[in-house]
């Protein structure tokens, strides 16, 4: 059938969230397709949405859009909880949907969606655009061309955003069939699980006390600390900026990377004090309440500051923590990320460094915020809650959405 501008799809979405945009993004590239409506609970967010992609009307009750505009489809972007009552209401109409992921919340409630799909003649989609990026194309290419053989099953570890594939290991004993292309300490084995900024203060520290590297001496090549300290050259740079932030070593773009002036054994190990006692309880206390200070304000002079560069960064990770949802060491090194990137926001030197200092300590502690997918979400929707302050460059806003979503975790610090 060949579609021209009078017999295109008209189709209706729900929902106008932060990664709604995506798909309202994408239906303007489909000229087979009109979206003719929009809705939202709070219908100003639907408003900006319509004006933004040229659609037509904005309500605030999905059931009197669908009543109204009768749409040949509907694109369902909203939470999961919501998903089974949305779907049925379609079903019943025959109107077919396109559903946002995951789709529900529950193993009982997938088996109630799959059932009414199977009872509709309407279509039943679910939105996973992950299948056509490169690393699942790669891996169907190497499958289909018969090059890893006879599988029993596949473990697959990536690096969002960055389209590269690290590691591909079948169950058959000791057979590694792709080798990672770089790892970080979240992706090491457990033997080697260790943090950069551990394993290079350690080498460091040692360095300085025994006389072999002097304040202003230059460090050595990347290539022979990564073989002497047996991380990956992203982790070797990793931890060298956070070093870097904190005043240990002094990084010049175009310069020779050395040892900055002034330190000795003892600064280092005033600098790296907080880092000694993750299990004493009392300072896990002192962490939470200096987070709760530290961080309120940072969010605060974020908003204030924020560049359309930090913006741009925020929204990548609040996209790639969405799509790393199911791995909690991924989503952690994430979570982690969120938050410098708004200490970086926030433009104050001192307070950065203040912040790169607590990093490796609220590492255990996120963790623990990560170790279950409930915790997960709620992370996610607290941290889009703050990048919408942020954004919107409403400091008293940001402020206390950093202190609300610090709150909710308070039990784990103590």
């Amino acid at each position: 059938m060949s579609f021209s501008p009078y017999n295109r799809l008209r189709g209706a979405i729900i929902g106008a969230g932060y990664f709604s945009q995506f798909q309202y993004e994408a239906w303007t590239r489909i000229p087979e397709v009109e979206i003719v409506a929009a809705s939202n609970r709070t219908v100003e967010r639907a408003e900006e949405k319509c004006g933004q992609y040229g659609i037509s009307r904005a309500y605030k009750d999905w059931r009197e859009m669908i009543e109204t505009e009768k749409p040949d489809f509907v694109d369902i972007i909203t939470p999961p909880p919501t998903h089974l009552e949305i779907c049925r209401y379609l079903a019943e109409r025959n109107i077919h949907m396109i559903c946002q992921k995951p789709l529900a919340p529950s193993y009982e409630e997938s088996e109630a969606l799959a059932k009414i799909a199977g009872n509709t003649e309407a279509r039943f989609m679910v939105h996973e655009n992950f299948r056509w990026q490169p690393w699942y194309r790669k891996v169907k290419e190497l499958l289909n061309d018969g090059t890893l053989g006879d599988l029993f099953s596949i473990y697959f570890l990536a690096r969002m955003g960055r389209g590269r594939l690290l590691r591909v290991i079948s169950d058959r004993p000791s057979r590694s069939l792709v080798k990672p292309t770089h790892f970080t300490p979240n992706t090491m084995s457990t033997e080697q699980k260790v943090s950069a900024s551990e394993v290079i203060f350690h080498y460091f520290k040692e360095k300085i006390k025994s006389g072999a590297l002097q304040p202003g001496d230059p460090l050595p090549s990347e290539r022979t600390l990564q073989k002497q300290l047996g991380v990956s050259r992203f982790s070797l740079r990793e931890g060298l900026a956070r070093l870097n932030a904190i005043g240990v070593i002094d990084t010049q773009h175009g310069k020779t990377t050395r040892v900055s002036q002034g330190v000795n054994t003892d600064s280092l190990k005033n600098v790296f004090l907080p880092f000694q006692s993750h299990a004493d309880t009392q300072s896990r206390s002192d962490l939470y309440e200096a987070r709760m200070v530290l961080e309120a304000e940072l969010a605060s002079l974020a908003a204030k500051r924020r560049t359309a560069k930090d913006i741009e960064g925020l929204r990548l990770n609040l996209e790639q923590a969405e799509a790393s949802i199911g791995d909690e060491n991924i989503f952690g090194s994430l979570d982690l990320e969120f938050h410098e990137r708004i200490a970086n926001a926030a433009g104050n030197r001192f307070f950065k460094q203040m912040h790169a200092v607590i990093r490796d300590q609220l590492e255990p502690v996120m963790k623990l915020h990560a170790n279950a997918e409930d915790q997960r979400r709620m992370i996610l929707r607290k941290h889009t809650e703050l990048f919408n302050a942020i954004e919107d460059r409403n400091p008293a806003e940001a402020r206390q959405m950093a202190r609300d979503h610090l709150g909710v975790f308070k039990t784990h610090y103590t």
